[in-house]
């Protein structure tokens, strides 16, 4: 899917006045004596300059882009504007928020990682044990558990589009099926074990400890002016789907603050009581009527699989974190699920064998597409981050340029 570093120059053509780029090197965050280490991993001057031309080959508005392993500067860039047709503030900077789909996943598997090693959450425990309703059914649901999850091997499906039973096709552990819902049950347990909702839970765990200002589960107000939204083309088949979801996490915060609240404290099982308040009320704010949509996962939010928004610099930070705690790696991509790609899973990250120290994840949903890979041998990692359907051959552009490699990734993701 991928084109040469010439070829994605000359793709840009003459397209240079589309968009403006922004480039920062950012703080180094060093232990005191801690020697600063070069950078593996870096853009080239030709490709960063051709990102505007590029952009606007691919219909994709804009992107945000950070690299940098520990003990590095973290090196931004972005391009585009907020949509085709902004103008004047509409010009997207490295500190521009977009919407960062599954890259949600790796968060929760940090937070359920962290918890396991010190014991106030057990990764292999069975998880039914931890709900109490909407549990999995069938021969072999008592024994998902986290770790099935977290590695895309629980047997169950990716969503459901209408309530009813969620049933394992598989014996879990025994085989390789990517599963949205299997993220939320692990997002339900880790609610229920800690007492704590998902947003809170990431804010203490990961986003202070790790200097994610800018990241969230949920719609943030403060967050708003940097907003890069999801950019859906007139005429999309589920743009109506994609704005209620939009509109829905705007009215969670809305209900909660009415109601003397902090949206960080409602948990999905809260959430889903709350359902048709939400969407009545999202209708009422957006001033139009949605589509019907099914309390079930995939559409409510926050939503441990899917709902994370987030900076390029702050999703490295995450990267940083995962490559400096080789702990943290050890269990995680311990017992891998094989798929027949080249691919193997570990319990959060996809892992490229061939590599065989890389992990990375990928993002998309309608007017998203985002990418996120380390290296632990290179001591690298990058982030790309778009807000349009075609972002993701935007991003394996933007990945061979810095690591001037390829990857089994860019063959799984088409």
């Amino acid at each position: 899917m991928g084109i040469s570093r010439r070829g994605f120059v000359a793709t840009a053509g003459g397209a240079m006045g589309a968009a403006v780029v922004g480039t920062r090197t950012g703080p180094v965050r060093l232990m005191a004596g801690e020697p600063v280490a070069g950078p593996a991993w870096a853009l080239p001057a030709d490709v960063l300059a051709a990102l505007p031309g590029r952009l606007a080959s691919l219909d994709v508005p804009a992107t945000s882009v950070a690299l940098g392993g520990p003990g590095m500067p973290i090196t931004t860039h972005a391009a585009g504007r907020r949509a085709p047709d902004s103008r004047g503030d509409g010009i997207v900077t490295p500190d521009g928020v977009f919407a960062a789909a599954s890259l949600s996943k790796p968060v929760i598997a940090t937070i359920a990682w962290t918890l396991h090693r010190t014991g106030a959450f057990d990764v292999n425990r069975p998880i039914v044990d931890y709900l109490a309703d909407d549990v999995p059914t069938g021969p072999w649901a008592g024994e998902i558990t986290a770790f099935d999850a977290l590695r895309h091997a629980s047997g169950l499906p990716n969503w459901r589009y209408e309530p009813g039973p969620l049933e394992p096709g598989f014996r879990p552990g025994s085989a390789w099926r990517y599963s949205g819902e299997g993220y939320v049950l692990v997002q339900r347990a880790l609610e229920a074990t800690t007492g704590k909702a998902l947003e809170r839970l990431a804010r203490d765990v990961v986003f202070r400890p790790f200097g994610m200002a800018s990241t969230s589960f949920l719609a943030r107000p403060d967050l708003e002016a940097r907003a890069v939204p999801p950019y859906v083309p007139a005429g999309e088949r589920f743009a109506d789907y994609a704005a209620l979801l939009a509109w829905k996490e705007r009215a969670v915060v809305a209900l909660a603050t009415e109601n003397g609240q902090d949206p960080a404290d409602l948990t999905q099982e809260r959430l889903r009581e709350l359902d048709g308040e939400i969407s009545t009320r999202a209708a009422r704010m957006a001033g139009r009527e949605f589509p019907d949509a099914a309390t079930v996962p995939n559409f409510v939010s926050p939503n441990g699989a899917g709902s994370l928004r987030t900076t390029a610099s702050d999703y490295l930070l995450l990267l940083r974190h995962w490559l400096a705690d080789e702990e943290l790696r050890r269990p995680a991509f311990a017992s891998p699920v094989e798929r027949d790609d080249g691919i193997e899973w570990g319990a959060g990250w996809g892992l490229d064998r061939a590599d065989g120290t890389a992990f990375w994840h990928w993002g998309e949903t309608l007017g998203v597409r985002t990418l996120a890979c380390a290296d632990a041998d290179a001591g690298d990692a990058l982030v790309v981050l778009t807000n349009g359907n075609a972002g993701m051959s935007l991003a394996g552009e933007v990945f061979r340029a810095a690591t001037r490699s390829g990857s089994a990734i860019f063959d799984s993701l088409g």
